[in-house]
């Protein structure tokens, strides 16, 4: 079984996005999935159908689509395959193929359609049991961090990695 995760977080999206999400997802998906979303909206349980799975967003200072990043933590507890979705992905039939795609510990990740070189994270399919991918250590900040700040970090983990 895989997750299908999601995030609803701010006022961007209404909870009628998660909504259709979730029914495209049942209607395209035949592979066994939970359907997971993420959210600060603390009534969306009352305002969707079916076999949602809602949980609180991680991190409370995090805005929009930093949020994301958090499901890389082993506070979210995505256990197994995970396939997720931004809200405004439309499916317009089987979406088999993306959950088979790549390996159990694959890290996937769509390129950019206007910016090849570049990544686009609507859709993403992780494992967090398997990743062993070489970033050490990410940290968020919902700042610009100054000279002085980034300096303390560096020599703070410098040690660690033999710098």
């Amino acid at each position: 079984m895989i997750n299908v995760v999601c995030l609803l977080a701010g006022d961007k999206y209404k909870p009628i996005y998660v909504q259709n999400l979730y029914n495209m997802v049942k209607r395209h998906l035949t592979v066994p999935h939970k359907f997971i979303c993420f959210t600060d909206h603390v009534k969306l349980h009352k305002l969707v159908e079916g076999d949602i799975e809602i949980r609180p967003l991680i991190h409370n200072d995090l805005q929009g689509w930093f949020n994301k990043m958090s499901f890389f933590s082993p506070q979210a507890k995505l256990e197994g395959v995970n396939l997720y979705f931004d809200l405004d992905v439309v499916i317009l039939k089987n979406i088999d193929c993306f959950a088979e795609f790549g390996s159990v510990g694959s890290f996937c990740i769509l390129n950019d359609f206007g910016q090849p070189d570049q990544c686009n994270s609507s859709i993403m399919k992780f494992n967090n049991e398997t990743a062993t991918g070489n970033v050490s250590q990410v940290q968020i900040y919902n700042r610009v961090l100054s000279q002085q700040e980034i300096s303390q970090n560096f020599n703070i983990f410098k040690g660690r990695y033999g710098l």
